[in-house]
């Protein structure tokens, strides 16, 4: 089973485990408000009553989400999943980088893909190229033709969106 897959299956787990607190918090809550309304206080008023059941649903509504955010990193580190789950759900439930071994200090660990060919791995000019390209674009002057990343296409690119430029500036002071 892949961490995916097994990602997904806990995930199911969780919510199932979060309606389930959730639920029981709620029906504990309505029975002690009840209880203390009609056994104890011998109150009969029904707008107490429907008060009460909204008070017990939304504190079970909200003390499940906590039990819920409390428990699930519990479970994590206890049963050791953390290499068995997907890192973005290490990475939602284990914040913290002292108790997550995939996060160190808050960031993402580093990941590298060493079984790339030489040839298909980015190189350092033609990001510098892309990011030229990019900083010296005009957004106003598009076209659908598809584009070559050569760097004479780019320089010829670069000349003419500079002419373009300076050709707009002289339009505009007349």
């Amino acid at each position: 089973m892949n961490k995916k897959t097994f990602s997904a299956i806990f995930m199911v787990g969780a919510t199932i485990f979060n309606f389930v607190v959730t639920a029981a918090i709620i029906a504990v809550l309505f029975l002690l408000f009840a209880f203390l309304q009609f056994r104890v206080f011998h109150v009969q008023n029904p707008t107490l009553f429907m008060a009460l059941v909204m008070l017990s649903f939304l504190s079970g509504i909200v003390l499940g989400l906590v039990i819920y955010t409390k428990t699930l990193p519990w479970v994590i580190l206890r049963f050791n999943l953390s290499d068995k789950l997907d890192e973005r759900l290490l990475g939602r439930y284990l914040p913290n980088g002292k108790k997550n071994p995939y996060y160190k200090a808050g960031k993402a660990r580093k990941t590298t893909t060493t079984n790339l060919p030489k040839s298909v791995l980015p190189k350092e000019d033609d990001v510098d190229e892309w990011e030229r390209e990019v900083e010296n674009s005009n957004p106003y002057l598009t076209s659908f033709e598809v584009k070559s990343f050569s760097r004479e296409d780019l320089e010829r690119r670069a000349e003419e969106e500079k002419q373009l430029k300076e050709e707009s500036g002289t339009d505009t002071e007349h």
